[in-house]
């Protein structure tokens, strides 16, 4: 059974790994300056996985691995390396965007399901040609997020709900939030206004002139300007 870990946490134990990769052992400042965030934090955080036997660690001391600990890191390591190729090898990504997505999708990835997709991309590179390849991804990816998710067919033969972008809908409307295209820290408010995925919500009021859209909840009632609305997906009931 797989160890059970936030995403901070697995992003610890992924930065311990490489610091230790790189210097032999890891000390609190280097993971401190390395994740951008409070010593007292990552404190806290070494003092979580020690209880779950996944570093040695004392104050004022340098932090390693334990075995168990190091398998769960390269597991993460692995995942987080294949997100990156995919994105950039395959789709075509540059290096910024391919990291970034990567870093967010490899919290959660299934073992059994990393397995199968790390096979799907070395037969992938195996066999086509990427140029090629990146080519037929840019004439198939032409429009915009709308024009993919919101027209067309179905894959494989699935019935599409009707999926709008918030800010495209009318007064009165209502749908389910499937998809919300934004940034941790716009998410988190949003959350704290009960916009989340599949939430139901009702439009309200559809401002063009003033450039923003009031919608309520089951208790929540909030104004978003057009440019978080457009990121957000609603599909239509």
């Amino acid at each position: 059974m797989e160890e059970t870990l936030s995403s901070s946490l697995e992003d610890y134990l992924e930065t311990i790994l490489e610091l230790v990769e790189e210097n032999s052992v890891a000390r609190v400042k280097d993971i401190s300056d390395r994740l951008g965030v409070k010593r007292s934090s990552v404190t806290v955080a070494l003092r979580n996985l020690s209880e779950r036997g996944l570093v040695h660690y004392a104050p004022y001391s340098v932090i390693t691995l334990t075995s168990k600990g190091d398998g769960i890191a390269k597991c993460i390591s692995c995942k987080h390396t294949y997100l990156r190729l995919f994105f950039k090898e395959l789709l075509g990504l540059d290096d910024a965007m391919a990291e970034k997505i990567a870093c967010r999708l490899e919290h959660g990835f299934d073992s059994s399901a990393f397995i199968r997709f790390r096979a799907f991309i070395d037969i992938v590179k195996e066999r086509f040609d990427l140029t090629d390849l990146h080519a037929e991804i840019d004439t198939a990816a032409e429009g915009s997020l709308e024009d993919c998710l919101c027209g067309g067919g179905a894959p494989f033969g699935e019935e599409r709900p009707h999926l709008c972008a918030l800010a495209d809908c009318q007064e009165g409307d209502r749908g389910v939030v499937r998809s919300l295209y934004l940034q941790e820290g716009e998410l988190n408010m949003l959350a704290d206004m009960g916009i989340v995925a599949e939430r139901q919500v009702r439009v309200i009021t559809n401002d063009r002139a003033a450039g923003n859209i009031t919608v309520a909840g089951v208790d929540t009632k909030c104004t978003l300007d057009y440019e978080t609305a457009r990121h957000i997906l609603l599909a239509i009931q």
